[in-house]
């Protein structure tokens, strides 16, 4: 019998790691989930048999109720005070493999994800060196200052009322310095491009709250976006734990009273959907609109499909590294019994990817889009 039943549980999962941990000079253990049904009550147990035995020969063995310990079945039926139904049929068997041999779908994701984890690390380090390499050049102007100020004694004043020390030249008197320099070309398109991955330049982007446009910047979508992604977060967090109890309802009875339960799934943590549309929308109108403003106020296909693909630019690259990510790592991390409804969702993802990447998975069944 699981544990707690007064409390509503049935399941009787075992030890995965106690499973693994049985060795003998002649075979290994490995963990089966045995999905049953008996009566309205569908529940699984655990078991625990040699790794050579296959999902099949497991499935033989629990039909013919060959697993016994003593006389006495390892699968029992649940008692006569939980259910009348005394007969059990048996639902589905899952066993999680001894040795983990990953795909070609599994090495293509986690390749395409390290490329795209690489290829920012790299402009940050390419920044990194270019700014150091400014900064050791000393420019003709910095120097010709510096030769000048030593000429003058500490406290006194230069020839024209200014003091010894002098502001630094502005970044734009720095660059058309540099362009008058003889020899100076200006940075290739590859340079401009690693320095907009690097992450000094896009952490500028997500974390500052002033607008680049003077007079369009609303303050009060900072908030909105804040509370969006923290309630965002917090639900998720608590369903993946829920995802992963061994009997929720225990978990639910203890929280449900505390106040931080009202910032997960008991509070706003459904309207976070309502304000990424809000953030969504209004951001997508001021720049559908601020685009038609510079094209002298005429909406043409060419500015509608320039504006779609800067759009796809922006959301496709984040959205399609979340999606390969959570393909790979989960098909190759078994974590237990709990492991398996997250593996029949990433098969789902396996099969139906491009629907993500050509952003059309309403129009594929519920129960196969990815998440």
């Amino acid at each position: 019998m699981g544990s707690n039943v007064k409390g509503g549980n049935e399941d009787q999962p075992g030890s995965v790691q106690q499973c693994r941990s049985a060795h003998a000079p002649t075979f290994s253990a490995h963990y089966c989930k045995v999905s049953l049904k008996q009566g309205p009550v569908e529940y699984f147990e655990g078991i625990c048999v040699p790794d050579s035995c296959s999902e099949d020969e497991v499935e033989t063995l629990v039909l013919h109720a060959k697993l016994q310990m003593g006389g006495m079945s390892l699968i029992p039926p649940l008692p006569s005070i939980l259910v009348n139904e005394t007969t059990q049929e048996l639902v589905s068997i899952r066993c999680l493999s001894s040795t983990i041999v990953p795909q070609a779908s599994d090495i293509v994701c986690l390749f395409v994800c390290c490329v795209m984890v690489a290829i920012p690390l790299a402009a940050t380090l390419f920044a990194a060196i270019i700014k150091w390499r400014r900064n050791k050049e000393v420019s003709p102007s910095a120097k010709s200052s510096c030769l000048h100020s030593e000429l003058n004694l500490y406290g006194t004043m230069k020839s024209g009322g200014s003091s010894g020390t002098e502001p630094a030249p502005s970044a734009m008197e720095e660059n058309s310095n540099n362009a008058a320099r003889p020899g100076y070309a200006p940075p290739s398109w590859l340079s401009r491009w690693l320095q907009a991955f690097s992450l000094q330049s896009t952490s500028q982007g997500v974390l500052s709250t002033s607008s680049t446009i003077q007079g369009q910047s609303y303050s009060s979508l900072n908030g909105i976006r804040v509370l969006s992604l923290f309630w965002i977060m917090s639900g998720h967090s608590t369903e993946l734990i829920l995802a992963g109890l061994d009997n929720t309802q225990t978990w639910i009875n203890a929280v449900v009273s505390s106040p931080l339960y009202v910032l997960s799934l008991g509070g706003p943590f459904f309207l976070a959907v309502d304000t990424f549309l809000l953030l969504g929308g209004l951001l997508s109108a001021r720049s559908l609109l601020g685009a038609i403003d510079r094209d002298e106020d005429r909406l043409s296909p060419r500015l509608v499909a320039v504006y779609l693909l800067n759009r796809i630019k922006r959301i496709q690259p984040l959205h399609v590294f979340i999606t390969l990510l959570t393909t790979g790592i989960v098909s190759l991390v078994q974590w237990g019994p709990y492991w398996f409804p997250f593996v029949d969702i990433i098969m789902d993802c396996k099969s139906y990817w491009w629907a993500n990447v050509v952003l059309v998975s309403n129009i594929i069944p519920v129960q196969q889009i990815v998440g």
